[in-house]
Formats: structure tokens, sequence, C-alpha cells
């Protein structure tokens, strides 16, 4: 297991040969001549016999138009004692970039998602409850109804034939037993409409609401 010298050493060297310069002209071009950097310098930085400063590694990422991250960089842990081992990609990163903020922050966006989707299921079940009780009473709704959902059957069939140049088989049971098993949200709308549970119910379908004040009684409070 590499020391933090001898990782750096071999990212500059790394990255200085893909740059086609040589030690010499490495130290003389690309650094200050009161640094007293001399290819010697930079051969002991390569090999990790110097002990790099803040302002070796400062002067390295300039010189070699890099980030200090990019001098850095370890795929392994790196040795700072004898007994004491860090991951230098661990310590690099900003906290808000670390897997365990990412995951925070789909944890958080999750339960945004499903507040809203709760909500937006509570205005559906408002709504449909609506539409039930009318169409109940009014055939002529129910017949409008069926009529938009044997449109939406056969328009959505017919676009699965064209997208997928879909050829009915032998046992294909048509239009309304291929749109039941892939409906569009327009379709379940409809059947639900119908009566016919096109939606599975919900355990938001039926959330418990408080009629009296005894409703919010705790059962640890009723059993005294």
């Amino acid at each position: 297991m590499s020391n933090i010298d001898e990782i750096v050493g071999q990212n500059v060297q790394r990255m200085r040969t893909s740059l086609g310069v040589g030690r010499e002209a490495f130290a003389r071009d690309r650094f200050s001549s009161d640094l007293g950097y001399s290819r010697h310098v930079i051969y002991a930085i390569e090999t990790g016999t110097r002990h790099c400063t803040v302002t070796d590694v400062l002067a390295l990422s300039e010189a070699l138009d890099c980030t200090v991250a990019d001098l850095l960089a370890s795929s392994d842990p790196v040795m700072l004692a004898d007994d004491h081992e860090i991951d230098v990609a661990a310590r690099l990163r900003s906290p808000d970039e670390s897997p365990d903020a990412r995951a925070w922050s789909y944890f958080e966006s999750a339960g945004d998602a499903l507040a809203e989707a709760r909500n937006a299921w509570d205005r559906y079940v408002a709504a449909m409850d609506a539409v039930r009780r009318r169409v109940a009473k009014s055939p002529p709704l129910r017949e409008r109804i069926e009529r938009m959902l044997a449109k939406r059957l056969r328009e959505h069939a017919e676009y699965a034939v064209e997208l997928f140049e879909f050829r009915p088989p032998d046992e294909f049971e048509g239009y309304d037993a291929w749109a039941a098993a892939n409906p569009t949200p327009g379709i379940v709308t409809a059947r639900d409409a119908l009566d016919r549970r096109a939606l599975h119910p919900h355990l938001w379908r039926a959330r418990p609401r408080a009629t009296s004040s005894r409703e919010n009684v705790r059962p640890s409070e009723t059993a005294n």
C-alpha cells in the first residue's frame, strides 16, 4: 500500500509523461525559478522519496494545469502512518457529493413525491365518487362514458399495432382484453367511473376520520 507522497509522485509522473515533457524541461519551464525546482527534485517527488509540502502540491498543480484532487487521486486507501490508512477519494469529496448525502436527497424527494401522490389520490377518489353517484342515476351519462371507453380501447390497441407492428396471434381476445392488460389513464378512469373497479382499493382510499373526540383517545387512555 502506497503512502501519500508516493501517490502524488505517481500522479505527477503520469501527467508529466502525458505532456511529453522531460524532468529537466519540466522543472525549468513550468516553475518559477525562485521555487528552486530542478530535475533532481522532480525525480525525488515522482519516486516518492521527497515529502511533499503544501507548497509542492500547489506548485505542481499549477505546473501541470490540474487540480490538487488530481494529484492526490487514488483508488486505493493510502497510508498516513504504519497503522493508519485513509480513503483519499472520500476525503476529497464534498459533503454534498457523498453517497449518503445523495441517498438522503433521494429519500427526501421520495417522501415529497409520495405526499403529492397521496394528495392526488384524495382528489381522484373525491371526483370519482361524485361521478359514480351521477352515473348510477343517469343512463345517458353511463352510455356516454361507455362510448368513450370503447373508443379509447380501440385507439389504444390501434396505436400498439402501428407503433410495434403488432400482429394479433390466434389466441388474441380482442381490443378490450389487450387494453385491460395495458391500460392508459383514460381507460382506467372510464372503467372506474362505470364502477368496474379498474383501480384496486388502496389504504388511502379509506383514511380514518375522527367523528368525535372519543375517537382521538389513545388505546392506553381508554384502558384506564
